[in-house]
């Protein structure tokens, strides 16, 4: 947790998938004090005779790009939050449309962006997910199974042994 969803209705470049992902765990990762092994970010191709999602909007077809967030709540604000949407916002006018949210090719106008913070609990890499805001101290007080899993082999736990020991926003 969180899962980023970015709904797109052109051909997105793997630089530009790779640019945003790194944006958004950067992004979330510091904005909220997570490790980076619960970002989770998804991408679904919605041009005609790809997608499997059918949006309507007044009624009729809808094709257009949007990017949903659905994050833990704990202790975060709704200021917390919308700082966050903008922040997504600007990622995508700078990774997709060069700087630019106006005069855009229709076809990489983001036309939407939310977070919804609705997960009550979850379960991850064989962790329950603490709430939101809690991080640093469930980090810490489950680093001696993250060792564990380190020494086993598993790159995601050695990744998070290095951001608990060197990002200042983590130590308790």
């Amino acid at each position: 947790m969180p899962f980023y969803e970015f709904r797109v209705c052109f051909e997105m470049t793997e630089t530009e998938r790779q640019q945003l992902v790194d944006r958004v765990t950067q992004l979330h990762t510091r904005k909220f004090h997570t490790a980076s092994f619960i970002v989770n970010i998804a991408f679904q191709d919605l041009r005609p005779a790809k997608g499997m999602l059918h949006v309507y909007r007044n009624g009729k077809p809808y094709l257009g790009n949007s990017i949903r967030g659905v994050l833990r709540s704990g202790d975060r604000t709704p200021t917390a939050f919308n700082a966050m949407t903008l922040a997504l916002v600007q990622a995508w006018a700078e990774i997709i449309n060069g700087g630019k949210t106006e005069d855009v090719p229709p076809e990489r106008a983001l036309m939407a962006c939310s977070i919804e913070p609705t997960v009550a609990a979850a379960w991850e890499h064989g962790f329950l997910v603490c709430e939101g805001g809690q991080d640093a101290v469930w980090l810490n007080v489950n680093r001696k199974a993250i060792e564990a899993a380190a020494e086993k082999g598993d790159e995601d736990m050695k990744f998070t042994l290095q951001e608990i020991d060197t990002r200042p926003d983590l130590a308790i």
